[in-house]
Order: structure tokens, then C-alpha cells, then sequence
């Protein structure tokens, strides 16, 4: 893979001076030990799982929606109200009643569980709910919001950028637990191509910045190398040929869904998935794959860059509430994938083939990554 110049955007936030501070601290190094084997996190074939999950949704909407006496909301109705972070398709939903929280908001209920952790590329997966807040209940003094509890059908990916409009399963086959590895991140790096492609023309359509369009095509660019050169290892290693990525379908979503989506793929997945690709090309036992994944990380970092600038300027645009959402929203998928991470299960000779640190280490890292960037 041929190596570029260091984008200007990976000095905006210093996502990569952070991260080599962390891992030339004490909490990192090239130790592989410590997992107690069992049954990967990450299945084979993740499909999708069904989660309930708690929303507070303006009380206008809620009356709109036309529950019956038993809060029961019509199924066409709750695509609108139950806005899933993950591109959940909403199956159905109830009113519970009147929110509780301040006009400013507040963290809602929340249910499901953690996803499977993430290799190179990647984010930890999963399925939880996060909601805001607001003050009263409908039809009361200063009524804003309702609780509405939806049943959603969210799909799991344990790696790689997700969006919406792109629909593919992430597969694990393999000879040997490495080239399981390497195949399922192969499929990531390519589902993560039509993503960013599809990122780009909702930003055009929201009217971005041109400079943020453009990064996006360009981060798209970078998945097709990507997946190419895990391909390339994957094969190597005895795995299946991949079948081609999916192709992302045309969405029509608000700023604040992309900006929701964006807060937990990109800055806490895509961010993370960047300091454990420079733990990669440092800690790697085969040189050429070290030497792959220094292109690799400079790249995620510049990938974990774009989403925060993306971050930044959505939140310009949208309301203090909306805002305070994408805080929580963050914090929490932050939480579920520390939880994931910590609970994935690799052989110690696979996680020093590949250079992963060991489940334990790399919750840590994600751990002391929290108050820089997903305090809540």
C-alpha cells in the first residue's frame, strides 16, 4: 500500500499525539496474555437482534401518532418516533406517559446489550437505547415530551463504519481463528466503502462545508485500500474469497439522525478503531503487516478526525436539546464498547499474530480515552 502525507485534519483534535501517549504509557504495550477463551463476541454471520428500547419524543408527535387508551401507537407511526443510532427498523411502540427529566434534558431509559468488540477498522458493536430528555407530560403545564418505548430489529456489526442506507452481514470464515479475523475485517474495510459514500451525499444534501464532502469521498477511497490489502493478508492466511460489499441505498433522514449516527460510528467506533490500529503496526509479529497497518492507523485517525469535525459543525446547526443528545448518545455507545471490548475472546497466539492487545488492555484504552472525548 503506498503511504501519503499526514492530513492537516489529524492535528485538529490531536487524535494521534493522544493516542501515542496512551500507548507509550503503562496502560498499553505488546502484552497479549490474560484472556480466558470461550465463545467469540463477534458471531459469525450477526444478522440482526430485536432490542426494546426508551425514547422521549416531543409530546406533538406522540398525539400525532394516534395511540389508543392503551398507549398502543399504530406500527407505520413508529418509524418516525423511534429513532435508532444503529438503523434500526422500528417493529413496534407504546406511550408510556409523560417524561421525566428537565427542560434541558436528561438520560432516558435504556435496555439491551453490548455488541460484539471490534478488530482493526472497526467499532464495538451492539444495541442499547439512549434517549433526552424534557419536562412534563402531555396535556399537563409545560408539557414537551413522552416516553415511548419501541421494539427495535437493529443489526449487530462488530466492526467497520455503519450507515443507514447500507445493509450487509459481516462474514468470519476461516481455517484458523487469524484468518476468521482477517476475513470478517476485510468484509468491514468494504461495507465501510458505500458508507462513507453514502455520508458524503447526506452531508451535500444538509449543505456541509464542501471540505467535509470531500474528506468523506476520500476516507471511502482509503476503505477500498483497506479492504484490498486485508483481502490480500485474509487469502494469505487460507480464508474464502469475500463477496462484493453492498451497495448503499438512497436514505432521506434529518441532520440530527446523520449527526446521531455519526456521534457513535465515528467519534467513539471509527476514533477508537484508530489507536487500536497504531497498537497493530507497532505490536504485529509479521513485518509487512506492521508495515500495512501504519498506513492503516494514519489513516482511521484521520477517519476519527473527520467524524469529529463532522460532530462540530452539526452541532452548530441543531438546538441545545439535540446537542446534549449526541453527548449522552456518545457516552453511552462509549460504555457498551468498553463492555464489549473487555468481553471478547481470542486466543493469545492470534492476538499476537495480529498485534490486538489483549481484551483486558483494550478496555483500558478505550477506558482512558473516555474523559478526553465521550465524558457525558
Amino acid at each position: 500500500m503506498t503511504s501519503r502525507p499526514k492530513r492537516s485534519r489529524s492535528a485538529a483534535l490531536g487524535l494521534g499525539s493522544l493516542f501515542t501517549s496512551l500507548l507509550a504509557g503503562s496502560v498499553a504495550g505488546c502484552s497479549f496474555d490474560g484472556d480466558i477463551i470461550g465463545e467469540n463476541s463477534c458471531p459469525d454471520d450477526p444478522g440482526t437482534r430485536v432490542v426494546t428500547r426508551e425514547f422521549e419524543v416531543e409530546a406533538s408527535k406522540v398525539a400525532a401518532a394516534g395511540p389508543n387508551a392503551d398507549g398502543v401507537i399504530p406500527a407505520t407511526a413508529c418509524s418516525s418516533l423511534c429513532v435508532s443510532e444503529f438503523g434500526g427498523k422500528a417493529l413496534s411502540c407504546r406511550d408510556l406517559g409523560p417524561a421525566n427529566g428537565s427542560p434541558t434534558g436528561g438520560l432516558g431509559g435504556m435496555s439491551g446489550s453490548a455488541g460484539g468488540a471490534g478488530g482493526m477498522g472497526g467499532s464495538a458493536g451492539g444495541a442499547g437505547g439512549i434517549s433526552a430528555g424534557g419536562a412534563g407530560g402531555m396535556g399537563g403545564a409545560g408539557a414537551a415530551f413522552r416516553d415511548v418505548e419501541c421494539e427495535l430489529e437493529e443489526p449487530i456489526f462488530c466492526v467497520g463504519r455503519r450507515h443507514v442506507g447500507v445493509d450487509g452481514a459481516l462474514a468470519a470464515k476461516g481455517p484458523t481463528e487469524v484468518a476468521a479475523w482477517l476475513a470478517r475485517t476485510t468484509a468491514s474495510e468494504a461495507i465501510s466503502v458505500p458508507a462513507f459514500l453514502a455520508l458524503a451525499e447526506e452531508l451535500r444534501g444538509h449543505g456541509a462545508p464542501p471540505e467535509l464532502v470531500a474528506e468523506a469521498e476520500r476516507a471511502a477511497a482509503d476503505e477500498v485500500r483497506h479492504a484490498a490489502s486485508m483481502r490480500d493478508f485474509a487469502q494469505k492466511a487460507g480464508a474464502p474469497l469475500q463477496a462484493a460489499p453492498p451497495q448503499a441505498q438512497p436514505v432521506h433522514r434529518s441532520l440530527f439522525e446523520l449527526a446521531l449516527e455519526n456521534a457513535t460510528e465515528g467519534c467513539v467506533h471509527e476514533t477508537f478503531s484508530g489507536l487500536l490500529a497504531m497498537h497493530q503496526a507497532r505490536c504485529a509479529a509479521d513485518a509487512d503487516f506492521r508495515a500495512t497497518m501504519s498506513t492503516i492507523a494514519d489513516e482511521e485517525v484521520s477517519h476519527g478526525e473527520l467524524a469529529w469535525a463532522i460532530h462540530t459543525w452539526a452541532c452548530q446547526q441543531l438546538s441545545a436539546n439535540e446537542v446534549r443528545r449526541l453527548q449522552l448518545a456518545m457516552h453511552e455507545a462509549a460504555e457498551r464498547m468498553i463492555e464489549a471490548l473487555a468481553s471478547e475472546r481470542l486466543h493469545a497466539e492470534t492476538r499476537q499474530t495480529l498485534g490486538l492487545p489483549s481484551a483486558a488492555t483494550s478496555a483500558k484504552l478505550a477506558s482512558s480515552l473516555r474523559p478526553h472525548l465521550w465524558a457525558a
